[in-house]
């Protein structure tokens, strides 16, 4: 059997999955999993510094966050909604005039297309023959446009 150190360091040159995998095939290596020393080899040499960068990052973002909570603690401005309305200019209200008939045509062209449909299905089923159906169907594509 092997010292722990050389068990130790014959581990630190392989992969960390391979050192959990190697566990449960020895208790020697089992040992060897266990500690620290084995799994330190595995760290950056920088550790120390990145560490002490993460930790002072950690600091910054509490202390900014608990200033954003100061900030939303005090008292919360609220406005009605015509004075929203109150800081627009004239550009605004035309954009808001043409999203408003935009959106009044996109209502209405389903509700337009489903009469018109409707109609079309009717010519089909109340023509006598093909001559009839044609001409039904094509006054309704003439009011379709």
């Amino acid at each position: 059997m092997l010292p722990e150190e050389c068990v130790d360091y014959l581990l630190s040159y392989t992969s960390p999955w391979d050192v959990c995998r190697s566990s449960l095939v020895s208790k020697s290596f089992l040992t060897a999993e266990r500690t620290d020393v084995l799994w330190e080899s595995f760290l950056s040499t920088d550790v120390a510094e990145i560490s002490e960068v993460a930790k002072f990052n950690g600091e910054q973002q509490n202390k900014r966050e608990s200033r954003n909570n100061k900030k939303q603690n005090q008292s919360t401005y609220t406005m009605s909604f015509y004075k929203l309305f109150s800081f627009t200019d004239s550009i605004n209200y035309v954009l808001i005039l043409l999203g408003l008939l935009d959106a009044a045509g996109d209502g209405v062209s389903l509700p337009l297309m489903m009469v018109l449909f409707g109609n079309l299905i009717r010519c089909f089923g109340g023509a006598s023959n093909g001559h009839d159906a044609l001409h039904q169907v094509s006054k309704v594509a003439l009011e379709f446009f």
